[in-house]
């Protein structure tokens, strides 16, 4: 069984589409495949109502603050 979070990684390597975020700064620090990670981590916890910091709790190495630092500069709602 494939689990939600690897066909959402796979969708996003296949169209590219997290190329079409773009950030509300003016600048980005953040290397891609961290952003990539990050965003994709934000959409999976954002569209399963599972919410940000049980996502945040699930994946180490990821924190709440940073997974709410992306959905506020990508503008994800």
């Amino acid at each position: 069984m494939t689990g939600l979070l690897d066909a959402l990684k796979e969708t996003a390597l296949d169209t590219g589409f997290l190329d079409a975020f773009e950030t509300s700064a003016t600048r980005e620090a953040l290397p891609a495949d961290i952003r990539d990670q990050r965003l994709l981590l934000c959409l999976y916890g954002l569209g399963t109502n599972a919410g940000l910091k049980r996502v945040a709790a699930g994946v180490p190495g990821t924190s709440y603050d940073e997974l709410l630092h992306i959905r506020r500069r990508y503008c994800l709602t």
